[in-house]
């Protein structure tokens, strides 16, 4: 349904207040990773940018890496032709979308997925499934900081 631009400018205020908190803490916790170094106004103070965010974040992503994808389907009717089919057809799809990821210099889906869950807290991304001019099936899949994304 078709909205005026005031409509749809009072929706994002309303989501950008009521998330207000959440968007704060994933802006300082990224800062936290980056190492971003804090300054103080009192002279009396050492200004001290410690490493243990950073190594934190990524102590998560390096424990998380290894692990594999697995896919498991089940279907009512327990045909197992048909699962294995939906399985095989899941997997050649990731491998697709790492494909179409490292062809546009972006890091591979599960590696960004996992640096924006590590940061963030949170992993999102955009799924497309379209075919091409020769009827190949395309799948895009691309990962989102989920710091810029309205639910």
């Amino acid at each position: 349904m078709p909205k005026s631009i005031s409509e749809i400018q009072e929706l994002i205020d309303n989501f950008e207040t009521h998330h207000r908190d959440l968007h704060t803490r994933m802006d300082d916790d990224y800062d936290l990773w980056r190492l971003k170094e804090e300054t103080w106004l009192d002279r009396w103070s050492e200004n001290i940018t410690d490493n243990q965010p950073r190594v934190f974040v990524d102590t998560i992503i390096r424990t998380l890496e290894p692990a594999r994808l697995n896919i498991q389907v089940r279907r009512l009717d327990k045909d197992g032709d048909k699962e294995r089919k939906i399985e095989n057809f899941a997997l050649s799809a990731f491998r697709g979308a790492d494909d179409n990821l490292v062809d546009r210099l972006s890091p591979p889906l599960k590696e960004a997925l996992l640096f924006w869950g590590g940061i963030r807290g949170f992993m999102a991304g955009r799924v497309l499934l379209y075919s091409d001019d020769e009827d190949n099936l395309i799948v895009d899949i691309l990962p989102y900081d989920p710091r810029f994304l309205a639910w």
